[in-house]
C-alpha cells in the first residue's frame, strides 16, 4: 500500500527548550551515521554487521548504557526490504 506523508521536528538544545517552557517529548543524545559499501544485501538493505556497528560507534561515543535507550532509527527507506 503506497502512502505519502509530512513531518516536521523542531531540534533546540534542552537548556533553551527548558528556558522558553517548551514541552520536551525527547532529547537526542547521540546520532551516527554508516555505509556499508559493498557489505550491504542490496542498495536498500544494509548489513546487519553495518548497524550493529553503528549503534556500537554511537553508544561509545556518548557513554550512554544500552539499556537506557528508548528508541533506535536505524534505516528508514520506505521500502518494503529496506525497513
Amino acid at each position: 500500500v503506497s502512502k505519502s506523508c509530512a513531518g516536521a521536528m523542531l531540534l533546540k538544545k534542552a537548556s533553551d527548550a527548558v528556558k522558553d517552557g517548551d514541552h520536551i517529548y525527547a532529547l537526542l543524545r547521540g546520532i551516527g551515521v554508516n555505509n556499508d559499501g559493498a557489505d550491504k544485501v542490496g542498495f536498500y538493505a544494509p548489513s546487519v554487521k553495518g548497524q550493529a556497528e553503528v549503534i556500537q560507534k554511537v553508544i561509545d561515543q556518548t557513554g550512554i548504557h544500552p539499556e537506557t535507550i528508548a528508541y533506535v532509527e536505524a534505516h528508514g527507506t520506505g521500502t518494503s526490504l529496506g525497513d
